[in-house]
């Protein structure tokens, strides 16, 4: 039994785990605003809609920035630290 969890230990993948804690701060802050703005503006259904794609928006476009660079890291040839010194 020990033996198939050292398994599974050793083939876990090379994969950070999710930081929670920032994930359910950024929910609260989002859930904040629209709680405020709800209250305060009675807000229509197109316009939370409207602002929930717009932040889907933003988060693809963070995603393929963050992708983006990741490639342009792994494809850049790594030079030696003394060179061009």
């Amino acid at each position: 039994m020990s033996e198939e969890k050292d398994k599974k230990e050793e083939a876990k993948p090379d994969v950070p785990e999710p930081r929670w804690n920032v994930i359910n701060e950024l929910y609260d802050g989002f859930d904040k605003v629209l709680g405020d703005k709800q209250d305060d503006e009675k807000l229509t259904f197109f316009e939370i809609q409207a602002s929930i794609m717009m932040l889907t928006e933003k988060v693809n476009q963070e995603k393929l920035s963050l992708f983006m660079q990741y490639v342009k890291d792994e494809h850049s040839p790594k030079l030696p630290d003394s060179m061009y010194r």
